[in-house]
């Protein structure tokens, strides 16, 4: 009856402070680690291809525009 009170009060503070259940952290650490790791080259090949947008998109613009005053 004791353990019953005390997992009944862990749940209500966990879900007033929001925090995650013990459980689903648990779960995290022991999920399967993936078997496949990251293409470096491809990472990097789709930021550069990323900054190059911006920099084309951004370079045409104005620095500054004389608007009509008047």
């Amino acid at each position: 009856m004791q353990k019953l009170n005390y997992l009944t009060w862990k749940m209500i503070l966990e879900k007033k402070l929001v925090l995650i259940p013990l459980r689903l952290i648990k779960a995290f650490l022991d999920r399967e680690k993936l078997e496949e790791k990251p293409d470096i080259d491809e990472e990097i090949l789709l930021e550069a291809a990323n900054v190059l947008s911006d920099f084309i998109k951004y370079s045409y613009r104005p620095v500054v525009s004389m608007g009509k005053t008047g």
